[in-house]
């Protein structure tokens, strides 16, 4: 996959990736600017957050899988805008995780 999370020869918008880029940024400045060791409950937080994009994931996957050929495309990209909120979560979580 590229930096921008994209598969090999699947095209990535250009405004999608600034917005996720965008909000990748608000949320490590937010994390960065509290400038102390997060809190238990922020973690918790956190996880809870991944996981619910865990779940968002594993449905939106089932709806690509099951859609009609027809709705393939569109499954296939909302199942890849699931799959990179859950990868964002996940490197919060993570980042939180180590500075606890």
């Amino acid at each position: 996959m590229s930096r921008s999370g994209a598969a090999p020869g699947v095209p990535v918008s250009p405004a999608r990736d600034r917005r996720l880029s965008a909000a990748w940024r608000r949320l490590k400045a937010w994390v960065t600017k509290r400038g102390r060791a997060p809190a238990a409950d922020e973690v918790f937080q956190s996880y809870l957050h991944w996981r619910e994009a865990c779940e968002e994931l594993s449905t939106a996957y089932e709806r690509w899988v099951d859609c009609a050929p027809g709705q393939r495309i569109l499954a296939f990209h909302a199942y890849r805008a699931a799959l990179d909120r859950e990868e964002r979560l996940a490197q919060l979580h993570a980042d939180l995780a180590a500075a606890a």
